[in-house]
């Protein structure tokens, strides 16, 4: 029997010559490939410095399924690759008065979340008096307004490329620009009302992501200030994030060496945990509503249980939890199963290769972009789980492919096309 260091190392030899591939192919540049193949390989690395009384046993461990994930993560690579990114000189905005129009959308959306948000945060906080709190029932779940403006946090990955994009293009809106990246912020507001530190993790991933894409374009002067500003805002956002992981994890047994070992685990468990799934559990039915849940528009399947009985009925056969971070990968395995996953990965590669193959690639369609940023969501923050298997999720990205149309097309006159 091998040691779970074995497999270990095979995906890091696996995804560390990946990512030297994809950086001599960009003529040894820095693109948004090389980030999320980044992002991937360190969270293997330090799985193997994670505690044994944390980590996947070693019995779990497959070539099998260390091969499958590796198999399957590439398909969504490929996309990817042939976007070329790097290459980015121009990008094009058919229609500035529309793309203000959307921007103020979601300045509004931002404010709105600001000022409904936080009161329930608080009101949270000193009912419960603590921060160690996880995935509890705000009771406004139901509340339209709390769906509404849930619904318009999910756009930060998009807020940010369109706030890049401006200050590109338009550096001398100024407050524009500055409101356009706090309304970002929403969606972590949004995520602290059920005291989950994910929100401050993805966007400072998506922010990343956004800034790669634009920085062949931003003038240097206004690349160190976005860098800057990033610094700031991660520092605070940092602050929350520990102040929430201490209350969670430093009163356990272990003190500061378990408090790492736990934050570690939340970067790193990814790997093994899609191994112990793929080789321990067994579906007996598929669920596609519980990945894409319009589907559950047409009728939920009988089999489906609630969440907490599902919890613990999990538990009760395998003896750990369901709701760990296994990559969304492992969120479409146990809930798809290993053909249907295979097809939906394969589905997924050819769409958006055609995707990142059609049209140019030094001088760019913004509508190209919205569409590369939803795709490239999927793999970069699925390194936790699938981040879309919600319903405003899913409404989410319907609005993001009508929004990828209409920043694809000529609709107005070449005057417009042309504004800056």
């Amino acid at each position: 029997m091998f040691s779970d260091i074995y497999f270990h190392i095979v995906a890091i030899i696996y995804l560390a010559s990946l990512l030297l591939f994809v950086y001599f192919k960009s003529n040894k540049k820095i693109n948004v490939t090389f980030y999320i193949v980044g992002v991937y390989l360190a969270s293997v690395i330090g799985g193997l410095f994670l505690d044994s009384t944390l980590a996947v046993p070693p019995n779990s461990y497959s070539l099998w399924a260390t091969f499958l994930f590796l198999l399957l993560i590439t398909l969504f690579f490929v996309p990817l690759v042939l976007s070329k990114t790097e290459s980015i000189k121009h990008v094009q905005c058919p229609n500035y008065k529309l793309f203000d129009a959307v921007c103020y959308f979601f300045i509004l959306i931002g404010i709105a979340a600001y000022l409904y948000f936080p009161p329930i945060i608080y009101t949270m906080l000193v009912s419960l008096g603590t921060l160690n709190v996880r995935g509890i029932d705000t009771g406004f779940e139901g509340n339209l307004l709390y769906l509404f403006l849930t619904l318009g946090c999910q756009f930060f990955p998009i807020v940010l490329l369109f706030y890049f994009h401006s200050v590109c293009y338009r550096p001398g809106r100024v407050w524009f620009n500055r409101l356009l990246l706090f309304s970002s912020t929403a969606y972590i507001i949004n995520v602290l009302t059920v005291m989950g530190r994910d929100g401050f993790v993805l966007w400072a991933m998506s922010y990343i992501f956004a800034f790669i894409l634009y920085k062949n374009i931003l003038p240097s002067q206004v690349k160190v200030k976005t860098k800057k500003t990033f610094t700031i805002f991660l520092s605070f956002f940092l602050v929350i994030f520990f102040l929430i992981s201490i209350s969670r994890f430093y009163d356990d047994d272990g003190g500061t060496y378990f408090l790492f070992q736990k934050l570690l685990l939340y970067f790193s468990q990814q790997f093994g945990e899609f191994n112990r799934f793929v080789n321990v559990v067994q579906r007996s039915y598929v669920d596609v509503g519980s990945v894409f849940p319009l589907v559950d528009l047409f009728g939920a399947p009988k089999e489906r249980k609630s969440f907490l009985t599902a919890h613990y009925s999990f538990i009760s056969q395998y003896g750990f939890s369901q709701n760990v971070f296994k990559t969304f990968l492992g969120d479409f395995y146990n809930n798809l199963g290993l053909l249907i996953t295979f097809f939906v990965s394969c589905l997924f590669a050819f769409l958006f290769s055609i995707q990142s193959l059609v049209g140019g690639v030094s001088n760019i369609k913004l509508g190209k972009l919205i569409l590369l940023t939803v795709f490239s969501q999927v793999v970069l923050h699925g390194i936790f789980y699938f981040k879309l298997a919600y319903m405003v999720s899913n409404i989410y990205v319907i609005i993001c492919l009508l929004l990828s149309i209409v920043f694809s097309y000529n609709l107005v006159s070449h005057r417009e096309q042309t504004r800056k």
